[in-house]
């Protein structure tokens, strides 16, 4: 099975499984679980018990479908603090 980007964009949820993700990258689903078990699969995952669990944006970003500013970062003090 196939999907294109688009039709994972409106997926509902903020993860997606093996199955999505690899008709996305046309690939394996077995191949992504191994990556991530290896550490190499270099997109946000998480493991629920045996399942791999892919973010959504991660991989939208990943597919070059969004594209994520780095926002500079800002610190906020509260009363008290002292630098």
């Amino acid at each position: 099975m196939k999907m294109t980007v688009e039709e994972l964009a409106v997926l509902p949820g903020v993860h997606v499984g093996t199955k999505e993700a690899a008709a996305v990258l046309g690939c394996d689903r077995y191949s992504l679980n191994i990556a991530a078990k290896q550490g190499t699969l270099n997109i946000a995952h998480t493991f629920v018990g045996n399942r791999l669990k892919i973010s959504k944006a991660a991989l939208l970003e990943y597919c070059g479908y969004i594209k994520q500013e780095k926002a500079p970062l800002s610190i906020v003090f509260s009363k008290g603090v002292k630098i």
